[in-house]
């Protein structure tokens, strides 16, 4: 007779490696594994429990918390079912016990709806835990002891002589999410073909398909040198196989995203092939819209935008591109239309739109109201998301509210880095997690040693980075050196400090990565103008003006628009000009948030105020209210301030008030 067996799928033991590491140094963690599947996965988790408990009402909650296990250090197993929504509402009571035993405790859900209702009832109790499995075992009938192995990948990626067969091979590799194997297959694909002497047009055609699916689960550097060189691959033979070049030209980007000009260039190309193919017209013209959303220039978007009516355009698509226009209204200023956009697009995907992307328009719906101070209404949304970017917003509304065991461990950026090497993500969320320390500090709610730690954390990880990442491009190595930059301008007196890895970062972006010179100028612009040091401030600031222009960057130019007016009000020179020049760039870019932010940053710094005032304004209008209430501090409000704050629930911002003052920042 057949049997069934249960084993567990490779990612699952990879998510159970994780979930033991973090049992190791954390105190709670959450498994979500159904009765069936249970025996199996405690076994690979290989943790003796101390003491264990099912959870069915909020009195077995207090008689588990009462017991001697959980006074002691060892690990306490709880198991909670659908049902037990009383457990789950006392837990989430009683999550800060959690914490501060000694103890560490395992949590296991019954499965996925018993998760659902966890991450709804029981949200802040969810948002503490150190680390998640979910997992689905896979199912295996066991016909005969005797069957035929699973071929050997690492034989197979070896002994293949098809540059055809490793193509199909890297593909269903991706699939089944081996993307390291994956990669493997590819490359040696690449290097068969490499080796011919000549390449007929069908050769270089598949090339540079091997070249293109390389880049999945690939870094954005190395996306950008597969790309670069399946281009140069099938150039030759474009006019023969003029769509799979077009594809690859909208692919084509640098460290902002889709490179304007080749975009262009495939959707003029996807035009002349409307009669015969319009949905790739309409992938294309999604294209050209997020790259130019993605380099600040608003314009050009609602240009592009209004080239076609969404209503024609097949369900996927036209969701697709509600999204980017809910994008498009909030940089235009426009923050109540893009949140009824995107509840109106998320009602559109639940009755008949792909619900996968329930998840990405719910986490951008999310950070817009989160943004408005409408932070119980973000916290609804967020129930339906269950992601670490989820998992981060919940994280970021307890911490805006004050909580103090929000911050717990921030500091500790060991493990910032992931393992698939985004460095970029981890550098991005090292910045995130400086500012919040910052912040809490100047509250009162974190101790000065916290920003030491901190500190000590971002040149530890900015070393590592610069030590492992890729020289081509450099990106990478240009994005740690300025989050040192800006780590050290965040406190007076560290211009001279600040200006030396801003230098490093602008040497690197002038050899390797030109579209960067203006966001590296303007970190050394503004030590520059906080010191006093301006000797060669002209040249720099015409450099960035240029390589912003030359790199389709008006959101750039704007900012590097408003430093020179900050010059020219400090040398008292110039000021009309300097003037009309920042209102040409605004009205280039379109960008209202950029405006703002540019008003507030050149207000402050060259002492202003009306134009603070201007930002404040529109801060109002969005509405903004913590930016709102950062220009009422700079304008010497503090009570108004601390009123806006207030109103809108944010207690970490509202303690900061009156505080040291936070310096002007790049």
């Amino acid at each position: 007779m057949n049997r069934v067996v249960r084993k567990l799928r490779r990612a699952d033991e990879q998510q159970l490696r994780g979930l033991e590491a973090a049992l190791g140094r954390g105190h709670f963690v959450i498994v979500v594994v159904d009765d069936a599947a249970w025996p199996i996965v405690r076994s690979a988790i290989g943790v003796e429990a101390s003491g264990e408990f099912t959870l069915e009402n909020g009195g077995d909650v207090v008689q588990m918390f009462d017991s001697p296990a959980a006074a002691g250090e060892g690990v306490v197993f709880l198991h909670i079912g659908e049902p037990a929504a009383d457990a789950m509402l006392a837990l989430n009571l009683n999550r800060d016990k959690l914490l501060s035993r000694k103890c560490r405790f395992l949590l296991r859900l019954r499965g996925l709806e018993a998760f659902q209702r966890f991450v709804r009832e029981a949200p802040d109790c969810y948002s503490i835990r150190d680390a998640v499995a979910l997992i689905e075992p896979q199912k295996a009938i066991d016909l005969e002891p005797s069957r035929e192995p699973e071929p050997d990948v690492e034989h197979q990626i070896a002994n293949e002589r098809s540059p055809d067969a490793l193509l199909a091979l890297g593909k269903d590799l991706i699939m089944q999410n081996r993307l390291h194997d994956a990669h493997r297959a590819l490359d040696r694909g690449i290097a068969l073909l490499k080796r011919k002497k000549r390449l007929v047009a069908l050769d270089r055609l598949m090339l540079a398909a091997l070249h293109f699916h390389r880049c999945d689960g690939a870094t954005k550097q190395e996306r950008r040198i597969h790309v670069q060189e399946a281009l140069r691959v099938l150039g030759p033979v474009r006019e023969e196989f003029s769509e799979e070049y077009t594809k690859l030209l909208s692919h084509l980007s640098d460290y902002y995203g889709s490179e304007i000009a080749a975009v262009r260039e495939a959707h003029d190309a996807a035009e002349q092939e409307d009669p015969r193919n319009p949905d790739f017209v309409t992938q294309q013209l999604i294209v050209l819209v997020g790259a130019y959303l993605d380099r600040e220039d608003v314009r050009g978007a609602r240009d592009a935008l209004g080239q076609t009516q969404i209503a024609w355009f097949a369900t996927e698509n036209r969701l697709f591109m509600h999204r980017l226009e809910a994008f498009l209204l909030s940089y235009e200023g426009r923050w109540k239309e893009a949140t009824h956009k995107l509840q109106d697009s998320l009602r559109q995907i639940a009755q008949a739109g792909p619900r996968a992307w329930i998840h990405s328009f719910a986490a951008t719906l999310s950070e817009l109201l989160i943004s408005q101070g409408e932070l119980g209404a973000a916290v609804d949304v967020m129930a339906s998301i269950k992601s670490e970017q989820a998992d981060q917003f919940r994280l970021n509304v307890r911490r805006s509210q004050g909580e103090l065991a929000a911050f717990r461990g921030i500091e500790d950026l060991a493990d910032v880095t992931a393992a698939d090497g985004d460095l970029s993500g981890a550098l991005t969320r090292a910045s995130a997690s400086a500012g919040w320390v910052r912040l809490a500090v100047r509250a009162g709610l974190l101790e000065e040693e916290s920003l030491e730690r901190m500190d000590a954390a971002i040149k530890a990880l900015v070393s590592r980075v610069v030590a492992v990442a890729p020289a081509t491009p450099p990106w990478s190595r240009i994005e740690a050196e300025l989050l040192a930059a800006d780590n050290l301008l965040a406190r007076a007196g560290s211009e001279h400090a600040a200006t030396e890895p801003a230098e490093r970062a602008l040497a690197l972006a002038r050899v390797g990565a030109p579209e960067l010179i203006a966001a590296c100028v303007r970190r050394v612009a503004v030590a520059a103008l906080r010191s006093g040091s301006v000797e060669r401030l002209d040249v720099l600031l015409d450099d960035a003006a240029r390589a912003a222009e030359a790199h389709h960057l008006p959101g750039e130019a704007a900012r590097i628009a408003g430093l020179r007016l900050w010059y020219a009000v400090q040398r008292g020179a110039a000021v009309g000009d300097a003037e009309e020049a920042l209102e040409a760039a605004f009205a280039r870019s379109g960008h209202v948030l950029v405006q703002a932010a540019v008003l507030l940053r050149v207000g402050r710094g060259a002492g202003r105020r009306d134009l603070v005032s201007r930002a404040r304004r529109i801060y109002h209008a969005l509405p903004w209210p913590e930016r709102e209430g950062a220009c009422l501090e700079a304008l010497g409000m503090p009570q108004a301030a601390r009123d806006r704050y207030e109103a809108f629930g944010l207690r970490l911002a509202a303690l900061a008030v009156d505080r040291s003052p936070v310096p002007v920042d790049a």
